[in-house]
């Protein structure tokens, strides 16, 4: 779960009922070399297959995804920042339109990386894929997709919709040659 201190209105020190601990869950022999064996076949697996598991900061994309999918990331990405620069005010809502071939894609990852997008630029603490969405949440705000197959003119498209309490403003991209971004 997702914390910041800053939320804290007293420290562990003044709270007569918390004891503090290190994680001990390797703390054994065996454990030791458990974990080493793990993230040495983590390890392999992404220089083999380019699967990336267990990453702290980067969600979990089976590796035959992470070719189609990047492009959307980075694009979803760039639209969440560039809503963020255009739009005055606290959003309580963003909703990501998956159009045309967008629409098929695993679309978990792509939103997270418009919500992180979209957050990065205003806050001070790092925002990541993990973090993100919790982010949101806590800041009030509801994340919704769509999805169509229509995508009118283009084969592509992602559009962000930020919403306030009177207003909206709206952004959308495509991939031109299925790779390179487009606003």
């Amino acid at each position: 779960m997702y914390s910041r201190r800053s939320h804290l209105k007293t420290t562990p020190a003044h709270l007569d009922n918390l004891i503090c601990t290190p994680h001990l869950g390797a703390s054994t022999e065996e454990a030791q070399e458990n974990v080493a064996l793990a993230i040495a076949e983590q390890i392999a697996d992404y220089l083999v297959h380019g699967t990336i598991r267990h990453a702290v900061n980067f969600p979990s994309i089976p590796s035959d995804q992470v070719p189609r999918l990047q492009p959307y990331i980075d694009l979803a990405e760039k639209l969440g920042s560039f809503c963020c620069q255009i739009f005055e005010g606290g959003a309580t809502e963003i909703t990501v339109e998956y159009l045309g071939d967008a629409s098929t894609i695993n679309t978990a990852p792509v939103t997270i990386a418009a919500i992180k997008g979209y957050l990065s630029p205003i806050l001070l603490e790092t925002v990541n894929f993990v973090n993100a969405p919790f982010i949101a949440k806590e800041r009030g705000i509801d994340v919704k997709e769509t999805k169509s197959s229509d995508a009118g003119d283009f084969q592509s498209k992602i559009t962000i919709r930020i919403k306030a309490k009177n207003k909206e403003s709206y952004v959308s991209g495509t991939l031109y040659s299925k790779k390179d971004p487009g606003l």
